[in-house]
């Protein structure tokens, strides 16, 4: 619907993977070569593809950066390229696929039909979570069957999802909006003080809130048509450690970054430098992977940093439970100041500027009193229903379940009445700025 052209991108890399997929299913161990050269052709077209649309532009800047800096003008003009939405996704999917073919993981698909269903998807196609085909492609072997039950359950998740987006993390972006774009300008010195410290704090909410979000609106899409879609968040603002926060933060990504980076290097089995190497690595693809920007590879190195660094210090401190995690919880919107400003100028001046003074600008930034009062109402109510469900979770209960799918029908329904009209009164339906999800971008 964006841009049916891009189609032909999803069709070619995906039926260069199937045909690749089984030729090196059909080659034996014995003819190693020959399976080494399956894979890197189909790294290379993948690969290859992805790096065209998405990082040409930044390797041709670098590259005129770099040469200005010594003194010499090259004048590069960079190419016209639109980024097709969601080719981050779908690549790093088709490449688990061809790479667990290859590592004799999994059968390759004898089923081209099933396999560019499994890539294509579209609950999760354009922002994940990230399939394995392990998991997702032997769910479309299965005969689809309507479930009431299973259709409720992802009804709900879909609500869920939607008051998430629309309600808090659009009305957050109002705010963070204004103030990063304050950021970029030349009247940064109006964002000193408090308001650069809940721009910060705003930010990361709306970031974790608007991906939660569509994950969990994905899930409960897949989950009415009769498919199990993996867990891409689990609360990740309880962590207690840096390390702990990346197994529950983007989990599909994470893993993968794990499983097909991470490990090949050497993972942590070579020694504490080659670990520290191998994860410097890790991090700085991973932000690589988030956007063509030195900004993004710079928060991934500093991420990589608190892993490192800040995970041991927490240890040898016996820092631990809600203090870790307001820790964790700082330093990580800290770095966020790479990820959403223009430029490390305007990053700097978000971090440098985080203060307590200037309160009196703090409605400046496009929420009146109530709106703002309102936002941070609501994430109080997330973080308790967050803690209150990571505590049932430890148990073996589910939050759901007890508040919704057991209790009587007609107070189900009133909950689910609730939910509606809490989007159609109190979400955001800005007409002046974009209110796509976030990572609809990488």
């Amino acid at each position: 619907m964006w841009d049916w052209r891009f189609l032909g991108l999803l069709v070619f890399s995906s039926t260069v993977d199937y045909v690749l997929g089984r030729a090196i299913g059909n080659t034996g161990e014995d003819k190693k070569v020959q399976r080494k050269s399956l894979l890197a052709l189909s790294l290379i077209i993948n690969l290859g593809i992805l790096g065209f649309f998405k990082y040409a532009n930044f390797f041709i800047d670098s590259i005129d950066g770099l040469f200005t800096f010594f003194g010499t003008e090259l004048h590069i003009s960079t190419l016209n390229i639109i980024l097709p939405v969601g080719i981050s996704f779908y690549t790093f999917q088709s490449l688990s696929y061809i790479i667990d073919v290859y590592r004799r993981k999994i059968e390759p698909s004898k089923d081209i039909i099933a396999f560019l269903t499994f890539i294509s998807f579209f609950p999760q196609l354009v922002a994940g979570p990230i399939e394995r085909a392990s998991h997702l492609l032997p769910q479309f072997n299965d005969l689809k069957k309507f479930d009431y039950a299973r259709a409720r359950e992802g009804i709900v998740e879909i609500f869920i999802g939607l008051v998430k987006k629309m309600v808090i993390a659009d009305r957050l972006a109002v705010y963070v909006d204004s103030v990063f774009l304050t950021a970029s300008g030349q009247n940064r010195g109006e964002i000193q003080g408090l308001p650069s410290v809940l721009g910060l704090i705003f930010f990361a909410f709306q970031l974790y809130i608007d991906f939660s979000a569509y994950s969990q609106i994905a899930v409960g899409t897949a989950k009415i048509l009769g498919f199990n879609l993996s867990t891409n968040f689990r609360r990740p603002y309880l962590s207690r450690s840096f390390n702990n926060f990346w197994e529950r933060w983007h989990i599909s990504l994470s893993q993968w970054m794990r499983d097909y980076i991470f490990i090949p290097l050497g993972g942590s089995r070579e020694g504490r430098v080659r670990t520290v190497r191998n994860l410097l690595i890790v991090f700085a693809v991973s932000g690589l992977w988030h956007g063509a920007s030195w900004n993004f590879v710079i928060w991934g190195i500093i991420n990589g940093l608190f892993v490192i660094i800040l995970d041991p210090l927490l240890a040898r401190l016996k820092i631990k439970g809600f203090p870790a995690s307001v820790v964790v919880f700082v330093m990580w919107t800290l770095s966020l100041a790479f990820f959403r400003a223009e430029g490390l100028d305007a990053a700097l001046g978000m971090i440098c500027g985080a203060g307590f003074g200037n309160a009196g600008s703090v409605l400046d930034f496009g929420l009146g009193g109530n709106e703002l009062a309102f936002s941070l109402a609501m994430l109080a109510a997330l973080m308790c229903f967050e803690y209150v469900s990571e505590n049932l979770e430890r148990k073996g209960k589910n939050i759901l379940d007890m508040l919704v799918f057991s209790r009587p029908a007609w107070l189900r329904w009133s909950i689910y009445m609730v939910m509606v009209f809490t989007v159609i009164l109190f979400g955001v339906y800005a007409t002046n700025n974009d209110n796509s999800f976030i990572y609809f971008q990488f």
